[in-house]
């Protein structure tokens, strides 16, 4: 059954709406998980800058009683370009489809966000605001475990795409899958990458040596980074890395390789072996590049992809999250 999305604001409990600082969400529920998601709205929507994809955001992930997400950056600000919780998903981190091309002035496409305009001759940076020339227009709806957004942009200066994210619970195992679909209806190609920030904090504890990350083959920091920000990571065998000391008041960032230099599987682990849980990420779609992000409120294995659609073509891919935990909390 799928029911609007202002008839759903009505079922959260009371306590969780009043602490969700009235952003509409949705609840979704199963014996194995309890998931909080924001969903987008132009209004009050709980990110609502020019960062990262609208939709997905989610105040929170529980699985016997342990939580695996959570503010980091706070006050909250809607309108702060980092201000994402969750996975946290983004198109063109670096790289926004037509952006290169785009004289000052010019357009180009944010997927998740709308239709921008150049601000400047400089390299594009997140963190940087741009004049809107379109948001797309997103409407959701929502079934007994999952909830879906869709954001339609409008054609402008040629770009439009039709962009759909589903995240959905199963029924009998502690799994959430996210599911997109993205149709180029516009004139022009789309060319650009697409990674996730995996905001990840488990229990509330902050980012130290309890945590570490998982991955099917061994990885390291790309080169030139190992004595950076990464540097703080030690490993912890053939298929793992570990912080080695808290990372209060610091962070740290990096791109990690296999063995033969090329971006590990679409998947890796994130454990806290204090609380003794995890949540294992794995995709469904070839691995362009990953990195890791850390700070003391997450620590974010960072998958990314590469997005290649020529006008009315269309690209689907899923990624899977399970969580598992030792024991009740």
């Amino acid at each position: 059954m799928r029911m609007p999305i202002v008839v759903l604001l009505a079922l959260c409990s009371a306590t969780l709406c009043a602490g969700a600082a009235d952003h509409p969400l949705v609840e979704l529920t199963t014996p194995q998980l309890n998931v909080v998601v924001y969903v987008p709205d132009a209004a009050k929507g709980f990110y609502r800058a020019q960062r990262f994809d609208w939709s997905g955001h989610t105040a929170r992930i529980v699985h016997r009683g342990h939580t695996f997400t959570g503010p980091w950056k706070t006050p909250h600000d809607p309108l702060n370009q980092e201000a994402g919780m969750g996975p946290a998903e983004e198109f063109g981190l670096e790289d926004p489809a037509g952006y290169a091309e785009a004289a000052v002035g010019g357009s180009f496409a944010k997927i998740g966000v709308g239709v921008l305009g150049r601000a400047d001759d400089g390299v594009y940076r997140f963190n940087k605001k741009h004049p809107v020339r379109a948001l797309g227009v997103w409407t959701t709806t929502t079934g007994e475990r999952w909830v879906e957004s869709c954001q339609v942009q409008s054609p402008t200066d040629g770009w439009a795409w039709r962009y759909v994210k589903r995240i959905e619970l199963d029924a009998a195992a502690p799994v959430m899958s996210i599911r997109h679909v993205l149709t180029n209806t516009g004139s022009k190609r789309i060319a650009t990458s697409w990674y996730c920030h995996n905001f990840i904090n488990i229990d509330g504890e902050k980012v130290g040596p309890s945590y570490r990350l998982a991955t099917p083959e061994p990885v390291r920091p790309a080169a030139g980074e190992a004595a950076g920000s990464i540097a703080v990571l030690t490993e912890t065998g053939p298929t793992g890395l570990r912080l080695r000391e808290a990372m209060a008041g610091k962070a740290l960032w990096g791109h990690l390789v296999g063995a033969s230099n090329q971006p590990p599987a679409f998947a890796a682990t994130i454990h806290n072996d204090r609380a003794g849980a995890a949540v294992a990420i794995a995709g469904d779609h070839p691995l362009l590049r990953s990195a890791v992000y850390a700070l003391p409120a997450a620590l974010c294995w960072e998958p990314f992809i590469a997005i290649a659609l020529a006008p009315g073509e269309e690209l689907t891919w899923t990624v899977r999250y399970t969580f598992s935990a030792e024991r009740d909390r």
